[in-house]
């Protein structure tokens, strides 16, 4: 690279020496041409070491060989990292905790254990599961129904004495 800046620096001497330029004194034209071709080597041989330099890092920084499917899959499809949870609560009825605003997961697994208990009592007794259901609500209804009037007993009973 010196090299060639050095020739190109001796060519363009000798283009100013020419006689279109004899009026302008050809010695102060070869003087900035022997000066400017001793600066620009010096400026070209600093530049290679840096581009090298660069050249490496770009180099090193290129994969080898080309990602494979399965490596690009495990990569694109793997488990994302799980947030904390921060909304906790205590179940009102249990007093476990619980996540907010979802179902206390032992009072669902309560209910479900005697749901099933409920059901295979009926099929032992050689009930149809329909039947079970209706007279578990009938008892539920005649609970609702003396909770209901003796709430009025107690209540006319208020009225009579006022």
């Amino acid at each position: 690279m010196a090299l060639s800046a050095a020739g190109t620096g001796a060519r363009l001497a000798q283009l100013l020496q020419r006689p279109f330029l004899s009026s302008v004194s050809p010695s102060w034209a070869t003087r900035t041409l022997v000066s400017a071709s001793i600066t620009i080597p010096a400026i070209s041989i600093n530049l290679p070491g840096l581009i090298s330099d660069i050249w490496d890092g770009i180099l090193k920084a290129v994969p080898k060989k080309k990602t494979s499917h399965m490596k690009r899959r495990h990569r694109q499809l793997a488990g994302k990292a799980l947030k904390d949870v921060t909304a906790v609560n205590t179940c009102p009825g249990c007093g476990q905790p619980k996540r907010a605003h979802l179902l206390c997961p032992y009072c669902v697994k309560n209910i479900k254990a005697k749901w099933i208990g409920d059901s295979q009592r009926a099929i032992e007794r050689g009930e149809s599961l329909a039947r079970a259901e209706l007279e578990r609500q009938l008892e539920a209804e005649m609970q609702s129904k003396s909770t209901t009037e003796s709430q009025q007993e107690v209540a006319s009973t208020t009225e009579k004495t006022v």
